[in-house]
């Protein structure tokens, strides 16, 4: 795997109610611009560099973070036999370490701080961007992106934890979040992913040639699934009287 120096990294910190979140990116490789998504995503990115995106948007308290989009209410039975459909019906798929490499680099950080003796869990800020500087296909991570509605509750604000860009037969825009308790609670978070990616899809608007997923990962798995499984989740839950705060951010 290719390394990158940190020197070819670019900064720009933003403090959304009272959260500092720090925007990094990395060139996006020349070969890879040659897709008319991903030239989108390049300029995108230089939009939110250059701090040309509504700010103001994300200090609003009356406008939702997709953050606080989760599955809430769901008993331990109900949760396990959710998650097995989802399996069964491959809306979403667990990727093992052995098939991803971003576990393994979550790992590498993990054992570095045990080497270097130091007497906490890496959080997202040490994760992240080792994953950033070492993985080939990473272009940013903080990636601010939002939603804008005629009423402030219905416009909508998140931080992508991680963006990815693949290319082969076709492209694929990869909007990942890290979750360490992701084995066990991967599911909760799925509408605030696919959201993630819902908002990025409205910027971009790909083409035929480009599809953009949503991942959730952890140390020790990566679990795949599409932005458009809110919509069959949220036929799954409603039987359960669940409530479902995503919905008016699904049209």
């Amino acid at each position: 795997m290719t390394t990158l120096d940190e020197s070819a990294i670019g900064h720009r910190s933003f403090t959304h109610r009272q959260i500092t979140y720090t925007f990094t990116y990395k060139e996006i490789q020349r070969k890879m611009l040659e897709n008319v998504t991903v030239r989108r995503l390049y300029k995108y990115i230089q939009l939110v560099r250059d701090g040309r995106f509504p700010n103001a948007l994300f200090e609003n308290p009356s406008v939702p973070r997709a953050s606080l989009m989760k599955i809430r209410g769901l008993g331990k039975a109900q949760k396990a036999y959710l998650q097995q459909v989802l399996f069964e019906q491959r809306l979403v798929e667990r990727v093992p370490p052995d098939r991803a490499d971003i576990p393994r680099l979550v790992q590498d950080v993990f054992q570095n701080f045990k080497a270097e003796a130091i007497d906490k869990v890496p959080d997202h800020g040490p994760v992240l961007k080792s994953i950033l500087i070492r993985h080939p296909l990473s272009v940013a991570i903080e990636l601010p992106v939002w939603r804008v509605a005629e009423l402030r509750s219905n416009c909508l604000t998140g931080h992508v934890d991680l963006v990815q860009v693949e290319t082969g037969k076709k492209t694929e825009i990869k909007i990942l979040d890290y979750k360490p308790e992701g084995e066990n609670r991967f599911i909760f978070s799925i509408p605030q992913i696919a959201l993630y990616a819902r908002m990025l899809n409205e910027k971009l608007l790909p083409d035929p040639e480009c599809e953009i997923n949503c991942y959730i990962f952890d140390k020790k798995a990566m679990w795949k699934f599409q932005p458009s499984i809110l919509q069959a989740l949220d036929d799954k839950l409603a039987q359960y009287q669940i409530p479902r705060d995503w919905k008016p951010f699904m049209a």
